[in-house]
């Protein structure tokens, strides 16, 4: 993170481990809105707030991790099956969408290290760790629109209805992986 001072010492070795990097973020942006507002309300501004979510490694406080607590035991293909039909019903995607194949291409050109196995195919331990990721990353994600959230909500932006849509930019992350730990075969 950069402000007016120089480069600050924000890294995930680097931070305060008392405080989530992301709340720390927008406790920072929100600081920085309030100071640009008080001090020249009419000076342009420009915000790119880039929590670097949902990368490794996930965090979050615990609170929001519990809420997950075996929403994901089913799998991630029966998950799959139910968000299907909400986001077509909320009109995120056209009506007869259909779901793609868990494995996508074609077994001559997909590399088997790629594949991601089927739910049935775990023992219980592996179902344990992978909902467990899941409960996790939903967390993660959860607690990150909170904090968006924080900075849209903030009161700097009161008599300035605009100004959030025009200079504020809020780009997420659309991996849901981890490298170190995954569903492959």
């Amino acid at each position: 993170m950069y402000d007016d001072t120089g480069l600050a010492a924000w890294s995930p070795f680097g931070c305060r481990i008392s405080l989530p990097t992301i709340q720390e973020l927008a406790d920072k942006a929100i600081g920085m809105i309030r100071d640009q507002k008080a001090s020249n309300p009419s000076k342009p501004w420009y915000m790119w707030f880039c929590p670097g979510a949902n990368h490794a490694p996930h965090h979050c406080p615990q609170d929001y991790i519990d809420k997950y607590k075996g929403k994901f035991d089913d799998g991630y293909e029966a998950y799959r099956e139910w968000v299907l039909p909400h986001i077509i019903e909320k009109g995120i995607l056209p009506k007869g969408t259909q779901l793609t194949p868990i494995n996508p291409m074609p077994e001559d050109m997909a590399n088997a290290g790629d594949m991601v196995r089927p739910w049935n195919s775990f023992n219980a331990d592996e179902k344990k760790l992978f909902s467990r990721l899941m409960e996790v990353y939903a967390g993660f994600s959860e607690y990150t629109d909170a904090q968006v959230g924080r900075i849209i909500e903030n009161k700097s932006f009161n008599g300035y209805p605009d100004e959030l849509s025009e200079n504020i930019r809020f780009p997420r992350s659309r991996h849901v992986v981890v490298p170190e730990v995954s569903a492959r075969a």
